[in-house]
């Protein structure tokens, strides 16, 4: 297999402020191909060290949550709606029980958060008696969320010592506007960190803009019982309450709502002596956060022209839940999956190992290991300039939500066989 003319990821990442760098290595020399990376606010993301970390505005994210070699993190712009996101001593947080108990209390900075620090509260649990409840809880928290979308609420638990491992916790969020409950309950503490996540979709005819979200001891089902438990005593910390099909990244708050904006990522040089304008292969491994609607439109990859418009370039985008590739040159277009060769529709954290043979008369896609189809069309007039990540060259839009695993780019052609061994799993 020839050299690749770049090379991005799979356990090499080099980033600063504004900057990705991908580097050619051709026979020992290496030469560093920067890609600008913008996002107008801070992030996190899961380093190394396993520890949450944090990056500052326009700095890339290389995420090593569940992936040893590391990934190209790329999201939404999101909102955590939750104000005081680790701080449950505050009076942001109501302590409350139903009956005559004792109310939970919570210490400031007992114990070391997922974040490396000390900032994980405590809280002191006092079992309640039967259908009756004991809480940590905020009323009233501000979606403007709309009938048919979704809500995720998420927050770090761990057991406080070995002791209260295996005791239990509910979590759960209430649509005041819709009186819909959506609870996690019975939740086993572990030794370890774990993220817990409740779901909701707004239903019935209110616009929901009044959220409840509390942890401790709930009724395990309408009328039901508590279990027989005695005290209960966990850390906690991270809450984020968010609208979306799914969770992002933690978005630490300290008094009120705080945004994360969109991350984009394209190269800054002319790559015009990089790119084969007749033909090259185009390599990427990554996965989708989430399938993808009608009206949804990501690109995790694309070789542009220097006008970035969409009149010619070589790209992979997930239209509508379906995966597509496309090469479209002055000589016309060629499809090499797209949703009239009824492939299956783009599973979410699914990984796609996906090559690209564009050459004139004889372009193919090779998709995890296999084949998916070939063309004979002609190839002409190409001017391709620039890749980028996450997002359509054309207007900055079509954003990837998902991640890069790794990614390589060669000059020329590769067999079939180099592609099923390219992009096998």
């Amino acid at each position: 297999m020839a050299d690749p003319k770049l090379k991005l990821g799979n356990d090499i990442w080099a980033t600063k402020q504004k900057s990705l760098l991908a580097y050619n290595d051709e026979g020992g020399n290496f030469k560093s191909l920067p890609f600008q990376v913008d996002r107008i606010s801070g992030g996190t993301y899961v380093g190394r060290n396993g520890l949450v970390q944090y990056a500052a505005s326009n700095e890339p994210r290389v995420d090593f949550l569940n992936n040893t070699k590391g990934a190209l993190l790329l999201e939404p712009q999101r909102t955590n709606y939750t104000a005081y996101s680790a701080q449950f001593e505050n009076s942001y947080w109501t302590k409350a029980t139903s009956d005559t108990t004792a109310n939970p209390t919570v210490t400031a900075n007992a114990a070391i958060a997922p974040d490396g620090t000390q900032t994980a509260d405590k809280v002191d649990l006092t079992a309640p008696s039967d259908n009756n409840w004991a809480v940590v809880k905020r009323d009233s928290i501000n979606t403007g969320a709309t009938v048919g979308s979704k809500l995720q609420q998420s927050l770090y638990l761990k057991a406080y010592d070995s002791s209260q491992v295996g005791k239990n916790v509910d979590i759960y969020m209430y649509d005041f506007s819709n009186t819909v409950y959506k609870t996690v309950y019975n939740y086993t503490l572990t030794a370890d960190w774990e993220r817990v996540i409740v779901e909701h979709t707004i239903t019935g005819s209110n616009t929901s803009t009044n959220i409840q979200f509390a942890f401790g001891k709930a009724r395990s089902s309408a009328g039901g019982s508590l279990q027989a438990e005695t005290a209960t005593d966990f850390l906690v910390w991270g809450s984020q309450l968010e609208k979306g099909s799914y969770p992002t990244s933690i978005i630490p708050t300290s008094s009120d709502a705080v945004t994360r904006v969109v991350d984009t990522c394209g190269s800054i040089d002319n790559l015009s002596t990089l790119i084969g304008q007749s033909e090259g292969t185009l390599f990427i491994d990554f996965e989708f956060f989430e399938q993808g609607t009608t009206s949804s439109y990501q690109m995790p990859i694309g070789l542009y022209n220097s006008g970035g418009s969409g009149t010619q370039n070589v790209r992979i985008d997930n239209y509508s839940g379906k995966l597509r590739i496309y090469i479209i040159s002055s000589g016309g277009t060629i499809a090499l999956w797209d949703s009239s060769n009824s492939i299956s529709n783009v599973v979410a954290n699914q990984r796609y190992k996906v090559a690209i043979r564009y050459k004139n008369g004889d372009s193919v896609s090779y998709v995890n290991g296999e084949l998916y189809k070939s063309d004979s069309g002609a190839i002409s007039g190409f001017n391709l300039v620039k890749m980028v990540f996450g997002y359509a060259n054309f207007a900055n839009t079509l954003m990837h939500r998902g991640k890069i695993n790794e990614s390589k780019f060669f000059n020329e052609g590769l067999t079939n066989s180099e592609l099923a061994t390219l992009t096998t799993i």
